[in-house]
């Protein structure tokens, strides 16, 4: 999204001429790992207290070892916070007009999805079977291999 917004400021002022660093790839790759790292820093601990607060957190069967009692309540789903600092300075920083972007956030948002529902349904006790989730991987692969070697778009 920034790489559209950012450069066309670039004519307003000879000021903002330095914005034209933002088409260059090496740039954007750096930006991009520094708003991870600040998504991380900023919401990491907020999170973990949501996920104490509604606790969401792990639970250890009884014929388990000893030392694994230690990790009882421990918080589960940080995938969330690493999908979202994956995603979220995808969105800002990368072309979007590029095809091989969106299969990447999408596969990302999907297996995240796949582990949230595995997790969520641990985390929640539900007594719910899903035989389908192990097929996803496969059928999303599919799916990539598809899109790639037959674009519905024009490249």
């Amino acid at each position: 999204m920034l790489y559209y917004l950012l450069p066309p400021l670039e004519n307003l002022s000879p000021l903002l001429g330095a914005l034209n660093v933002t088409r260059y790839i090496t740039f954007r790759t750096a930006a991009a790992s520094l708003t991870a790292l600040a998504i991380s820093i900023l919401f990491g601990p907020w999170l973990i207290r949501t996920l104490r607060d509604f606790q969401i957190g792990q639970i250890i069967r009884q014929e388990g070892p000893q030392s694994h009692r230690a990790k009882a309540g421990t918080p589960t789903m940080g995938g969330l916070l690493i999908v979202t600092a994956a995603v979220v300075p995808t969105l800002l920083w990368a072309d979007l007009s590029n095809p091989y972007v969106w299969i990447a956030v999408m596969a990302t948002v999907g297996f995240g999805a796949v582990g949230f529902t595995a997790v969520g349904l641990a985390a929640a006790s539900l007594p719910i079977q899903l035989p389908w989730v192990p097929l996803l991987a496969p059928l999303a692969v599919l799916v990539l291999y598809v899109l790639v070697t037959r674009p519905f778009w024009a490249t």
